[in-house]
């Protein structure tokens, strides 16, 4: 695992179905490179939304409703537990083959308690 497994957003381009099936990861040149994410971390020479002191910006994945919870819970979570420990905690619930659509339209806190065990 490395930084560069992870999307500037916050999901996981590694451990992502698409880049399974093909996708090389949106830091390589896949997935959406008008993504406001990726060109917004890239301008301020950071790797990800969570070493923004403007998270959440309210902007691109923020601002949309079906993704903002997935995205924000994820990159929240990279950015109290660090990539390392978030991205074991995701490929041990999630798997190694996520379809991050099936995660749209969730709520951040939702995501957050998925991923940490609080729904129990």
């Amino acid at each position: 695992m490395d930084i560069n497994s992870f999307a500037p957003c916050g999901l996981i381009c590694g451990l992502c179905k698409e880049t399974h099936d093909g996708c090389k990861g949106c830091r390589f040149g896949g997935g959406d490179q008008n993504c406001y994410q990726l060109k917004c971390c890239k301008e301020k020479g950071i790797a990800g939304c969570w070493e923004c002191k403007n998270f959440p910006c309210g902007k691109g994945y923020f601002a949309d409703e079906k993704w903002k919870g997935v995205i924000t819970g994820f990159a929240r979570c990279v950015s109290e537990d660090g990539a390392e420990k978030f991205y074991e905690v995701v490929r041990s619930k999630l798997g190694s083959s996520i379809n991050y659509h099936d995660y749209t339209s969730i709520s951040e806190q939702n995501v957050i308690n998925m991923l940490r065990d609080k729904n129990k």
